[in-house]
């Protein structure tokens, strides 16, 4: 009988994280393992990405703020699920171990994909005591970057077995370099792909935008912007004073966002903190110049001025010289272009990522062991 494991969502939504957990489903052998999403929230129509029909999805409409009921309906939902795994993702999902100890649940897994925009750093002293003291009830902690990994053991102070490194991966099937044909004095498209919120900054990119259409007048380059989110209205209230509606595109969310990445020339992404950035795998992949913030896991996927430009942090200007810099230098995008489609083909590649996570489940069912080369 297949051993069953429980992924723990927040949201199954468009987004990063759940993008990982569905192309890593879709992918794992479907033979070997069965897979239930609990969402604490709700299930949108990103959850028809999942090619498999033997995946149970949970909605549990947790209330916001505290509710908990909630509790009550996941230890039920636990029980009668009885999972070998239970794996959850971030820190609004964490608590969720506690009820998976209560319910039985033999071995359990947490994975930290990112920052939150209340949290930036890590460092928030409730959040620090609340991941201590629930440390003792996770059996494995997945880490998605390098630095990650280390903020795991030195700040809450896990034990550094407890803590595998597993990169994210990307589709380099699906997403490929477009095939059109570019005229190197045609205005450019800037785009992005990303969940509109605080932390990843849209309004500042959008800043930076219209700061390089007043610099250089005789341009006439687009934004393309794919995604939907809480700043949304935010940034289209933006484009509107800084009369850039005829130059920015909100695509809104798209299922198949591999078809947009090949409508842009480079792609920007201006977070303020990032884990291991899906979409800039797949920028990579689509054969895209990349410019990015030099934060969280940026630096492990963009190698600068080889495959993309890294810039500061909310730093308007830096982001501007980058963008005026690959606009009047088509041969450097091309190169870094085809420089980030060779490091995504080699270096992170969607069957490393299952394969390592398969590693994991099965170290904990079986006791193989396995630790995530680097």
């Amino acid at each position: 009988m297949q051993p069953v494991i429980c992924h723990i969502i927040y949201r199954l939504d468009f987004g990063g994280l759940e993008n990982g957990l569905v192309n890593l489903i879709n992918r794992l052998p479907q033979r070997e393992f069965k897979h239930v999403i609990v969402s604490l929230t709700e299930i949108t129509e990103f959850a028809a990405r999942i090619n498999r029909d033997d995946v149970e999805l949970i909605a549990l409409e947790k209330s916001p703020g505290k509710d908990p009921r909630f509790y009550v309906r996941l230890f039920a939902v636990l029980r009668r699920l009885r999972p070998e795994i239970v794996h959850t993702r971030n820190l609004g999902t964490l608590d969720c171990q506690f009820i998976a100890f209560l319910a039985g649940v033999r071995h359990r897994i947490h994975g930290e994909h990112g920052w939150d925009v209340h949290d930036p750093n890590g460092e928030t002293p409730r959040y620090v005591r609340l991941r201590r003291l629930l440390d003792r009830f996770v059996d494995r902690y997945i880490a998605l970057s390098g630095e990650i990994e280390t903020w795991l053991e030195t700040t809450i102070g896990v034990a550094g077995q407890k803590v595998t490194r597993v990169c994210n991966g990307v589709d380099v099937e699906r997403f490929v370099p477009s095939r059109r044909k570019m005229n190197p004095e045609a205005p450019l498209v800037f785009g992005t792909v990303i969940r509109f919120s605080q932390i990843k900054n849209p309004l500042g990119l959008i800043g930076a935008f219209a700061q390089l259409a007043e610099i250089s007048p005789d341009r006439t380059d687009s934004l393309l912007l794919v995604g939907d989110g809480p700043e949304l209205a935010a940034a289209e209230r933006l484009c509107e004073q800084q009369n850039l509606k005829h130059r920015v595109c909100f695509a809104g969310a798209q299922m198949d966002t591999a078809s947009w990445f090949q409508k842009m020339d480079v792609f920007v992404l201006a977070s303020l903190r990032e884990g291991i950035s899906n979409t800039i795998l797949e920028a990579m992949a689509s054969g895209l110049p990349v410019i990015a913030t030099d934060t969280g896991g940026n630096p492990e996927l963009v190698k600068d001025d080889e495959t993309g430009l890294l810039v500061p942090v909310n730093d308007q200007n830096a982001l501007v010289h980058a963008m005026k810099s690959l606009a009047c230098n088509p041969e450097l995008r091309s190169a870094m272009g085809e420089s980030g489609r060779l490091r995504s083909v080699e270096k992170f590649s969607l069957a490393a990522m299952t394969n390592d996570y398969a590693d994991v489940y099965r170290n904990l069912l079986y006791g193989v062991d396995h630790r995530c080369a680097e």
